[in-house]
């Protein structure tokens, strides 16, 4: 288990809460557990995951799939902490998170 440092953007969480909504119960809590897993990833070895491919300027953007559910975790590295930029649906227009790159 990594003890690497990490946050998350505030909207990523609120996105990420109301898929949940969407979903019955027993699923909800499937999306939650398999996504906290997939950050556990990201946390462990955050450079094993694929860029995002429109994305070219620093900071370097990465995504985690997070499976069998259409969400993506998208983050970065920057001094070594971890910080996720959204949950993002398959569904939903690409990059409609990409205002959160450079926010705190």
């Amino acid at each position: 288990m990594s003890t690497r440092a990490w946050s998350e953007h505030p909207e990523a969480r609120d996105e990420l809460l109301a898929e949940a909504d969407r979903l019955p119960p027993d699923v909800a809590d499937l999306l939650i557990d398999h996504t906290e897993a997939a950050v556990q990833d990201v946390l462990d070895s955050p450079q094993a995951w694929p860029k995002v491919p429109y994305w070219v300027e620093p900071p370097v953007l990465r995504r985690r799939a997070v499976k069998p559910f259409r969400i993506r975790v998208v983050y970065r590295v920057v001094n070594d902490e971890v910080r996720v930029i959204a949950y993002a649906h398959e569904a939903r227009e690409p990059g409609y998170w990409l205002q959160r790159v450079s926010s705190r």
